[in-house]
């Protein structure tokens, strides 16, 4: 049975929080978003641009495949007054400071190579506004497996990688609104990188979707 085209106009684009909500009431998250423990971050790049911070990473599933994965938070204010709350991380040896992000009312995109996301997740995700990338094939199931549908509710969600990144990133303090003046460092580049003196200037707009 193939499944039905998404009418686009119905769907707009959802907060990380509201991803992860719609993963734990539509599929069995103690088997997915819960199952984090079989999962760890390689390593993360933070990519900052105009408006926008895109965090990539490796992360290794629970049969040792190392997927790309990536999430880009959008509205991301650069540069705060120092007197208000701040987080700060290092990109390309430069010390870079944003106003904490919001996972309730930050948009985002993510994207991971494995096929839970691809097959369960990707097209709905691309209808909602919530992809990074391009929008994968159709899938079709094989005529006569009597396969039906990996998401019959057809609900933007992530799969455990996503939610892995998300957990290393709020662990890093990049959610925190509570420590301000906390850096932020790719697991394999800590204790590494000195802060830069002065902080640069908000980095210009980065259009790239290549994961």
């Amino acid at each position: 049975m193939n499944e039905e085209p998404l009418d686009e106009s119905l769907l707009l684009e959802t907060t990380l929080n509201q991803l992860i909500s719609q993963t734990d009431s539509g599929f069995d998250s103690d088997r997915r978003l819960n199952a984090t423990d079989t999962t760890s971050v390689v390593n993360i790049d933070l990519v900052p641009a105009r408006g926008k911070l895109t965090a990539k990473a490796a992360v290794r599933g629970s049969e040792n495949k190392v997927y790309q994965v990536l999430i880009q938070f959008q509205t991301v204010k650069y540069n705060p007054p120092a007197n208000v709350d701040r987080v700060t991380f290092v990109a390309a040896e430069q010390t870079y400071a944003i106003t904490p992000i919001d996972v309730g009312n930050s948009n985002v995109k993510v994207r991971c190579q494995c096929l839970d996301f691809r097959f369960r997740f990707a097209m709905i995700n691309s209808a909602d506004g919530s992809l990074f990338g391009n929008r994968p094939p159709i899938y079709r199931p094989v005529p006569g497996s009597g396969r039906g549908s990996a998401n019959p509710s057809k609900s933007p969600g992530i799969c455990k990688h996503i939610k892995c990144l998300m957990d290393e990133l709020e662990s890093g303090g990049l959610f925190n609104t509570e420590q301000p003046q906390q850096q932020i460092q790719a697991p394999q580049q800590a204790q590494q990188q000195e802060p830069a003196q002065q902080q640069p200037e908000v980095p210009a707009e980065n259009n790239s979707e290549k994961i």
